[in-house]
């Protein structure tokens, strides 16, 4: 299989640039709206939302009902994680959210075949990627309840060999938390390893607790000064989020994106047929960062 679709990535990593269509959060506290791209203002701030379909999803957009959406979607009409994230994106006082269901003409093969290869754009554009990541499908939402004490870490009071003095050590379960927070509903998913990797940053809704992703930081409730330095040494978020200046070549393709297909290749897609696509967009990132040409279906 050969994929033909040749977007130009550089091309596409613009200010100006927006998507074909946003949901407008913030006219009706009961309701939001389709925009298409020529009602959506230049600049606009979004937030984007990652989320296991499941086997039922309610609320999407077909040739069929593209004309209502534009006039309002209920909320109530929602599944409860698109309810949480509108929710979550009002709060961040942003205006408009992309979700994949609704900005995607789902019973349009062109329309999905030319937004397919937009997600390095939609999502490194967005202000905020919101994950609902233990969630199985969308009756899940985002929030849960939990008792907070349970995140905190345990501290230790205890003396040391340099002068007698004592310290504080705060013990952690941290290794274990992060191999289930890697195995999560959302983060076995294909499509959501490249969401996670393209969005500028990521807040993850965990079974616990929140977790944030970006460039400069990785963090969460039970560590909120970071935790970059706990992270496993070749964890994919670390290795691309934070690549060295200058990566080309063999080292560049052995510190990049042999650890991208070794994780991509252990996710779970549903459709076979979109495995290449669904890589797309980290592959054309990884593409302007060595410098080099991405070959696909070999």
């Amino acid at each position: 299989m050969h994929l033909e679709w040749t977007f130009d990535s550089v091309r596409l990593m613009k200010k100006d640039w927006k998507p074909t269509r946003l949901l407008k959060v913030s006219e009706d506290p009961d309701s939001i709206r389709l925009c298409e791209k020529d009602e959506i203002p230049h600049g606009t701030v979004y937030t984007t939302l990652s989320h296991c379909w499941g086997a039922v999803v309610l609320g999407t957009l077909l040739t069929t009902n593209i004309e209502s959406l534009k006039k309002s979607i209920p909320l109530s009409s929602l599944v409860k994680t698109f309810q949480n994230a509108v929710e979550v994106t009002r709060q961040l006082k942003v205006g408009y959210i992309w979700i994949d269901c609704l900005c995607i003409i789902q019973d349009s093969r062109d329309d999905w075949k030319f937004e397919s290869m937009r997600m390095e754009a939609v999502y490194g554009h967005s202000y905020c990627n919101i994950a609902a990541t233990a969630s199985a499908d969308g009756r899940g939402g985002l929030f849960r309840e939990r008792d907070p004490k349970m995140i905190e870490p345990c501290t230790v009071n205890m003396s040391t060999s340099v002068k007698g003095q004592k310290t504080d050590y705060r013990i952690s379960d941290f290794s274990i938390w992060w191999k289930h927070f890697e195995a999560s509903p959302l983060n076995v998913r294909a499509w959501v390893m490249q969401e996670r990797l393209l969005s500028p940053r990521v807040l993850q809704f965990d079974r616990d607790q929140l977790l944030w992703e970006c460039n400069e930081l990785t963090a969460c409730e039970r560590h909120p000064g970071g935790m970059d330095s706990l992270m496993p040494k070749d964890s994919i978020v670390r290795r691309f989020r934070l690549p060295p200046k200058k990566v080309k070549g063999a080292r560049g393709v052995l510190d990049l994106w042999a650890p991208v297909l070794r994780i991509y290749s252990a996710t779970r897609i549903t459709k076979d047929t979109d495995r290449l696509v669904a890589l797309y967009g980290v592959a054309m990132k990884v593409q302007r960062l060595l410098n080099c040409d991405y070959q696909a279906g070999l």
